[in-house]
């Protein structure tokens, strides 16, 4: 999956997602139609994303096992 992922740290916790490979404007939000699997492992490699620090462990946070 190639796609653009946002959670927005507002009262409404909203989420979007793009798929770039189908709609690479990002037009088109699709994040309703994620499974549940799906979005909590997108939440997952965000997390891992903020609290990396260096390139190798931006790397790895970028690519789950």
């Amino acid at each position: 999956m190639e796609g653009v992922y946002v959670e927005y740290q507002d009262s409404q916790h909203e989420i979007e997602y793009y798929d770039i490979r189908k709609d690479p404007y990002e037009l088109d939000n699709v994040a309703g139609h994620l499974t549940s699997a799906q979005r909590d492992g997108l939440h997952k490699t965000l997390v891992a994303l903020e609290d990396c620090h260096t390139s190798t462990s931006c790397w790895s946070a970028a690519r789950p096992a």
